[in-house]
């Protein structure tokens, strides 16, 4: 009884963050983050074609942002469309040719399409410049989920089997408490004006502490600072 509650707390938690998202974009139609945003919300109530959808457009707005083809990319591997997921990862490299993980998500691809040799240079660039192991092994285990037919659940695209951030290169964050450790970052940068930089550390922090007041406090103050203010008013709110 009480895992069924947790579910339905988290599901309406989700579905008030999908309507705070949907809210703010009546007001800017074309914030591809905004839409990325649901591609990440959707996905996590395992809705994939929907997230397929809401990642298109985000890329239809911006297409220079590397995160959003690695999200696309994984959507579209848990759908089975390896070789669209390949083109995906493929064009985020090229945009951040030096990103292991980047690198270690393509090998994953390449394997499940039986390009192992292809695989083992990108494992080897991914070594070369550092990358989330633990990621790269819940990728293969979800890849090898769906060529065996399994239908994608709830994902999270995010950490760590979706952004793959850089922890294992990054001592700051590579600690017990990542999300104190994104929050001070986060406000670090917030100081030196790193706007975008900050607003992404205290997203990940909301990742490891969804119910964190100092994580939404920030990301909050970073997107205001940015003039994003409807996404601003829905992180402080606790609905991002």
């Amino acid at each position: 009884a009480q895992l069924d509650a947790a579910a339905a707390a988290l599901q309406r938690k989700l579905d008030e963050a999908e309507a705070a998202v949907k809210a703010a974009l009546r007001n800017e139609p074309r914030n591809a983050m905004a839409y990325g945003l649901l591609g990440d919300i959707v996905a996590s109530k395992g809705d994939m074609r929907s997230a397929l959808t809401y990642l298109d457009q985000a890329l239809r707005i911006d297409e220079k942002d590397p995160q959003m083809f690695l999200k696309r990319a994984h959507v579209k591997s848990l759908l089975g469309q390896f070789d669209a997921a390949l083109k995906d990862i493929t064009a985020a490299l090229n945009l951040e040719p030096q990103q292991g993980d980047f690198y270690a998500f393509r090998a994953a691809i390449l394997e499940s399409l039986g390009n192992q040799d292809d695989a083992r240079d990108d494992l080897r660039n991914a070594k070369r410049f550092g990358y989330n192991k633990q990621g790269l092994e819940y990728l293969r285990r979800s890849f090898a989920s769906v060529a065996r037919g399994a239908a994608p659940g709830p994902t999270d695209l995010t950490l760590p089997n979706g952004e793959l951030a850089k922890r294992g290169s990054d001592p700051e964050i590579s600690t017990d408490d990542e999300a104190a450790a994104y929050v001070r970052r986060g406000k670090r940068r917030l100081e030196q004006g790193q706007l975008s930089e900050a607003e992404s550390d205290f997203r990940r922090a909301t990742k490891f502490a969804p119910t964190s007041v100092e994580a939404h406090v920030g990301l909050a103050k970073a997107l205001a600072n940015q003039g994003k203010n409807e996404l601003a008013k829905a992180a402080v709110d606790g609905d991002m």
